[in-house]
């Protein structure tokens, strides 16, 4: 089985970029048997929207996971509780709209794969989320119940919290994939145990820009401080991201590779 897990998709230049992608795999027939994409900033750089949310599963994306801007778009609170493939960190309160877990169908054959979406607390600002350090294994253990095949999706600042968590449950879900820097990692790899985990998995967004933001603008917010109202840039995209492959009889990683692919624009 292959799984393609995301970097964060920025804006409609993103979510472009990421259909484009999707329907050349489908066309060569390598297609993966699931997609998992991050989409915190896909609606024009501020959270997720429903119309942004259905132009993802459209385009082929099955599971969409956030993180710290998961609440910046009031229409995603309203409707993610009817969206069970739309997660929300499941170290939030318990009072919070949503899920953060969600066990899909993957293949054609619609093996059970559980995905989690865990967000840190170091350096996250526009959410309160627990420790997700204590709560992770019970949240392992629930999942596992129905799904051999796990992966996490973790939406963290630091690098260093990313690698900590890798360490942390090694051995107790298919993959960890970091999320939040918008820049991929080179440090890909798969433990003795069968954890596949990248620090980060990048971008889905434009190119030639900050974090997929407009590069004047997030020049002008480093240099002087002030609060810049930055957009989505757009033009040539890359979309980031990994492709794990798994057994599925024991849901270990094999492998996992790395995906840099350039878009141009039209």
């Amino acid at each position: 089985m292959k799984i393609l897990v995301t970097g964060v998709i920025v804006g409609s230049t993103g979510r472009r970029a990421l259909a484009r992608y999707l329907k050349s795999l489908t066309e060569s027939g390598e297609k993966p048997d699931l997609v998992v994409a991050n989409g915190n900033f896909a609606a024009g750089g501020m959270g997720l929207t429903e119309d942004a949310s259905r132009e993802l599963f459209d385009a082929g994306v099955d599971v969409i996971t956030t993180g710290e801007n998961v609440w910046d778009q009031k229409n995603l609170q309203d409707i993610i509780d009817a969206r069970p493939r739309i997660l929300r960190p499941c170290n939030l309160p318990e009072n919070s709209p949503g899920k953060g877990t969600v066990v899909a169908p993957a293949g054609p054959e619609g093996i059970p794969v559980g995905v989690v979406n865990l967000c840190g607390y170091s350096f996250i600002q526009r959410i309160l989320p627990d420790n997700p350090f204590p709560m992770i294994r019970g949240i392992i253990e629930t999942v596992r119940s129905e799904a051999r095949i796990i992966i996490v999706d973790f939406f963290s600042i630091p690098s260093a919290e990313k690698v900590a968590m890798r360490h942390f449950i090694d051995g107790e879900v298919t993959a960890l994939i970091g999320t939040g820097t918008l820049v991929m990692t080179a440090d890909e790899s798969v433990t003795k145990l069968g954890t596949a985990s990248i620090t980060d998995a990048g971008l889905v967004g434009a190119y030639e820009s900050v974090a997929g933001f407009e590069i004047e603008k997030e020049i002008k917010r480093f240099t002087t401080g002030m609060k810049v109202f930055s957009r989505p840039a757009e033009g040539a995209a890359i979309v980031n991201g990994v492709v794990i492959d798994i057994d599925e009889t024991d849901g270990a990683a094999r492998s996992i590779h790395p995906v840099a692919h350039h878009i141009p624009s039209r």
